[in-house]
């Protein structure tokens, strides 16, 4: 089943007329789904904006969320930021949009982390739960940017903003980049421990579950809507039954059973294609001597019915004559 993405608002789903042709004798099937495309450029939203005052010691606590996966076509991600101040009081709130090139959860975190780096004095701490992002951090320009890494040209952004600054502040023995543990209970109050080795704190629990709130809700801008998902649902169930039933045929075409005698009197069981023709068994040696003997004694040419089982009425002639053949010779 093929998707395709076209603009408009709304989503439908076209069933063509040929569908059901294509689908019984070729496995295809086509369905056109309209599907609102992605927001092209980035979005950001200060909900509550940047103060002006001391932000050293402050911490940036960010989240990247990504909606209606896993289809490439739907995939809508979205990233939030907070900003706590060193006695844990909320500062600032911004979340936003990614541009369209990226299309996951970890890419959007990224992101957000480029926007807190944009608006850093560099004295700040920044608490993430997303664990790959502390790894590329750690692993360096040249392996996070490598021609592999499907978040390259985020991070070559990361890099270049760090470059800048003239240090990585978040590589420092500070450690000023921290991953949190995520969508976790209270129970994780004081018990769990942060990579810095401290245990997460009740201030730092809430934000990291205020700001999955608000990046699942800036993703939730601009999603492709319930009736699309129900209709991408529909067909590829419709796919999947289209594809159980073409095994299914096809199998049953390429295991056609067949029956034969054999000239023991025993069956024999082969499969085949239900359109290849049947061969008919082989005369073994034995039988085929027994059918020349027959043949010689009813004065028959052997090569006349080699192709033709004898009867038993042939096969009693014959014995009848072997017979009397042999009482002649015994009275001679």
């Amino acid at each position: 089943m093929a998707i395709g993405t076209e603009g408009g608002g709304g989503g439908f789903v076209q069933m063509a007329e040929a569908t059901a042709g294509t689908f019984g004798q070729e496995g295809l099937m086509v369905a056109r789904i309209t599907i609102p495309p992605p927001r092209q450029q980035e979005t950001i939203q200060w909900h509550m904006p940047l103060p002006d005052v001391d932000l050293t010691g402050a911490k940036w606590v960010l989240d990247g969320s990504l909606l209606d996966g896993p289809r490439r076509a739907t995939r809508r991600p979205g990233f939030a930021m907070l900003l706590l101040s060193p006695r844990d009081t909320p500062l600032a709130l911004v979340s936003g949009t990614p541009p369209d090139w990226i299309h996951t959860a970890n890419g959007a975190e990224a992101w957000g982390l480029l926007q807190v780096l944009h608006h850093s004095i560099g004295s700040e701490f920044a608490f993430t739960d997303c664990k790959s992002l502390l790894s590329s951090l750690q692993l360096g320009v040249d392996t996070a940017t490598a021609a592999g890494r499907s978040m390259a040209r985020v991070w070559a952004m990361i890099f270049h903003v760090l470059d800048d600054q003239g240090t990585n502040v978040f590589l420092s023995d500070e450690q000023r980049y921290v991953w949190l543990p995520a969508h976790t209970s209270a129970t994780a109050i004081g018990r769990m421990r942060m990579s810095s080795g401290q245990a997460v704190t009740p201030a730092l629990w809430r934000a990291n579950r205020l700001v999955d709130v608000v990046a699942k809700s800036a993703a939730r801008q601009h999603t492709v809507g319930p009736a699309v998902l129900e209709a991408l649902k529909l067909a590829e169930a419709a796919a999947l039954h289209g594809a159980a039933v073409s095994g299914m045929v096809a199998r049953a075409a390429n295991h056609y059973r067949v029956e034969a005698g054999e000239w023991d009197g025993t069956t024999k069981v082969t499969f085949c294609r239900d359109s290849a023709p049947h061969v008919a068994p082989s005369r073994p040696q034995e039988a085929s001597a027994t059918w020349s003997k027959a043949a010689s004694a009813t004065g028959r040419p052997s090569g006349s019915s080699a192709s033709t089982a004898p009867t038993p009425q042939v096969l009693a002639r014959a014995h009848a004559n072997r017979v009397r053949a042999l009482a002649a010779e015994t009275d001679s």
